[in-house]
């Protein structure tokens, strides 16, 4: 189904981003946030933690995060982290997920057996 027109002929978003609206980048360059083709690693370092520190005081850094996080945002800084950050904690979050379904927590995984098991010769003694 395709989604309405408004009378200007602009189609509304798919997904309400409210939030965005809030957001200190939406001020600032998008060369803070996202970077330059061949980039240098020390350039890219200094970028990424003057980034950090706008989202840091930003409103809406949670929000932002998790959009990054849920949408799997491939690059720039989001919710003060980067791409690689955020690749990082959702395979740690994966890896953590995997972990809790392994574990059984219930009484009866924790009871050890009480049923003994004994060799034949040292049945064939105790007999």
């Amino acid at each position: 189904m395709r989604p309405r027109s408004t009378p200007n002929g602009v189609r509304p978003p798919v997904e309400r981003r409210d939030w965005q609206r809030f957001a200190h980048c939406q001020v600032m360059s998008a060369e803070l946030f996202f970077a330059a083709e061949h980039e240098d690693t020390a350039t890219r370092k200094c970028r990424e933690d003057f980034a950090k520190a706008i989202c840091s005081a930003c409103p809406v850094q949670q929000p932002c995060r998790s959009h990054a996080l849920t949408h799997r945002e491939p690059y720039g800084v989001w919710g003060g982290t980067t791409e690689r950050e955020r690749g990082l904690e959702r395979r740690s979050a994966a890896t953590n997920s995997d972990r809790s379904a392994c574990v059984n927590t219930s009484a009866t995984a924790a009871t050890p057996p009480t049923t003994r098991y004994t060799s034949r010769s040292t049945a064939a003694v105790n007999n």
